[in-house]
């Protein structure tokens, strides 16, 4: 049984970095990799935070793609769950950038959002995942700016 998990978050570790890549490279096929990344999650019945991210990227896509904010934010809320489920393993920084500065903001106040962005900053200086660290500040600056709230 170990090792049929691990070959499974094996694999959500690969699929988490294409995600990651297919996203930075604005590939066309990243819907198609997050929505095999969700399928294989439910079938294998293996939600771990290696599978947030893609949790994340499908609410997005359902927001933006089939135009239905309940169900994105439904989503977002899912990898919620999973994050604080999986918390003690990985502080999951790059999940965080696209579930509070892409996907659950557009269901809750701006301002809320931006302390979520901003505590993921610190986690992601702590961890040294110095990209998401960066986007997570920019998105808490983004949300106070748009909160009308006074930037430091």
């Amino acid at each position: 049984i170990l090792n049929i998990q691990k070959r499974t978050n094996s694999i959500l570790n690969i699929l988490e970095v294409s995600i990651c890549a297919g996203a930075n490279l604005r590939s066309p096929y990243l819907p198609l990799i997050v929505c095999q990344t969700v399928i294989y999650s439910l079938k294998n019945n293996c939600v771990y935070g290696e599978s947030a991210l893609a949790f994340c990227y499908f609410g997005y896509l359902k927001m933006w793609l089939d135009g239905n904010f309940r169900e994105g934010t439904r989503y977002g809320n899912l990898a919620l769950k999973i994050l604080k489920k999986s918390e003690h393993r990985n502080p999951f920084t790059r999940t965080r950038v696209v579930l509070y500065g892409m996907v659950l903001y557009w269901s809750r106040p701006l301002k809320e959002s931006a302390h979520d962005l901003f505590q993921a900053h610190k986690i992601g200086l702590k961890y040294g995942v110095m990209t998401a660290a960066w986007r997570c500040l920019a998105g808490h600056l983004n949300m106070l700016f748009h909160a009308g709230e006074k930037l430091p």
